[in-house]
């Protein structure tokens, strides 16, 4: 059996995990998943103030990143 070309996505909560499959099968993929926890755990284990003072690199991609967050709120 052939494989349809068009694909459907399903969130079985909300959009925090997607899955995508072939129109006509109940096979499917992870297409993505939760990663807000992992993230958190992420920016929790570092001191970034620290770190910007020591590496010039990690304070211009905070900085960048103090703009983009700006921007999405506005």
């Amino acid at each position: 059996m052939q494989k349809s070309p068009f694909i459907v996505y399903e969130s079985p909560d909300g959009g925090k995990t997607v899955f995508a499959r072939h129109a006509g099968s109940n096979e499917r993929r992870l297409v993505k998943q939760n990663t807000y926890e992992e993230w958190n755990g992420f920016a929790l284990r570092y001191d970034w103030d620290g770190l910007a003072e020591r590496h010039p690199a990690i304070l211009e991609q905070l900085e960048r990143l103090k703009v983009l967050v700006s921007l999405c709120n506005e």
